[in-house]
């Protein structure tokens, strides 16, 4: 699917989005994670890539697959992405051994597509 980022998850967090409990996922803002969310890290750091506050989902990318592990017979689902932002992530969802002083990427999530 073009549409699709795909991403990995751990139990924890995939069982709570597919639950639809946990509406944001978070990721380091790193060049690798800049590179596939946003486009370059030139477009990310002059903000070429914000609308009203909020970053451009990259190449009309629109859902998330989230796969729980590696195996070829792991546990998907597809999620709606809404939205990217750069904030604190929520404390309750993010992992306890975490850095919780640093911005991270925020990927707002909708609904459970299947």
């Amino acid at each position: 699917m073009k549409n699709t980022l795909h991403l990995t998850l751990k139990k924890e967090w995939f069982d709570l989005i597919a639950a639809g409990v946990k509406k944001e996922e978070y990721r380091e803002i790193k060049e690798y994670w800049v590179r596939r969310l946003v486009g370059n890290w030139h477009q990310y750091e002059s903000n070429q890539v914000m609308y009203r506050g909020e970053y451009i989902l990259p190449y009309g990318v629109d859902r998330i697959e989230f796969r729980n592990g590696y195996k070829p017979d792991s546990p998907r689902i597809v999620v709606e992405w809404i939205g990217l932002e750069v904030g604190t992530p929520n404390q309750a969802w993010f992992p306890k051994d975490g850095d919780l002083k640093d911005n991270v990427f925020i990927l707002k999530l909708g609904k459970v597509i299947s």
